[in-house]
């Protein structure tokens, strides 16, 4: 008797489980190519795109965070494709935040995430308070994260003007962060144009006037 429970038991587990293994085995080509894209590798438009209809497959068939979360990164890596119309362009980035949402309502602490909701709302025009709002989400989700620590500054000081006093010492603890971890990539992108130099040290120059000397030092004096 008790061997017959066990095995009725064993029957129903896996029953239970068979949707969520279906769905997995549908996603594995799906991290294959994000995979491939993290590590440096172009995503081609058609395989971006059997990718979003393997994942909308995986997700009918079992409800996960994660595959939410990929949808929202193809989605955007679909918007970003030269060839893509500005209508397209637009009905993608909603749905990489649609997705992303959808998954940080699960899972909240996703920095990357949070990040992308802002990234994708600067080109569709989000209200700078709903932008300002899930960047300090991006923060308080990820603070140290480092592989997204240059994104979420270069976002804030585009930010900044809609940043309340919280935020703005968010903003500072971030430019410190990157300065004393990211130093040669902080100076690279400053002499790139992609940091503004001048709000850096507007931003620092009151509370660490020592770190505004020391940018003077690594990149030489403000030219006017």
């Amino acid at each position: 008797m008790a061997f017959v429970l066990s095995g009725l038991v064993t029957v129903l587990v896996l029953v239970m489980s068979w949707p969520r293994f279906s769905a997995a085995f549908q996603f594995v080509p799906v991290q294959q190519s994000i995979r491939q894209y993290f590590s440096g590798h172009e995503l081609p438009a058609a395989e971006i795109e059997t990718s979003i209809s393997r994942s909308r497959q995986a997700i009918e068939t079992f409800d996960y965070y994660a595959w939410h979360s990929a949808l929202s990164l193809l989605y955007y890596l679909q918007a970003g494709d030269a060839g893509t119309s500005l209508y397209d362009r637009r009905q993608q980035l909603e749905q990489s935040i649609s997705e992303a949402r959808l998954s940080l309502s699960a899972a909240p602490l996703q920095p990357e995430l949070w990040l992308r909701i802002v990234q994708a709302g600067f080109t569709l025009f989000l209200s700078a308070r709903e932008l300002a709002d899930n960047w300090l989400m991006a923060i308080w989700s990820g603070r140290v994260e480092p592989v997204h620590l240059m994104q979420r500054l270069q976002t804030g000081l585009a930010l900044q003007s809609s940043l309340d006093d919280e935020g703005l010492i968010l903003l500072r603890d971030q430019a410190l962060l990157a300065w004393n971890l990211k130093q040669p990539e902080v100076t690279r992108m400053i002499r790139q144009g992609g940091l503004s130099r001048t709000k850096l040290e507007t931003l620092l120059k009151d509370s660490h006037p020592d770190v505004v000397a020391d940018m003077e030092s690594k990149l030489g004096p403000v030219t006017p």
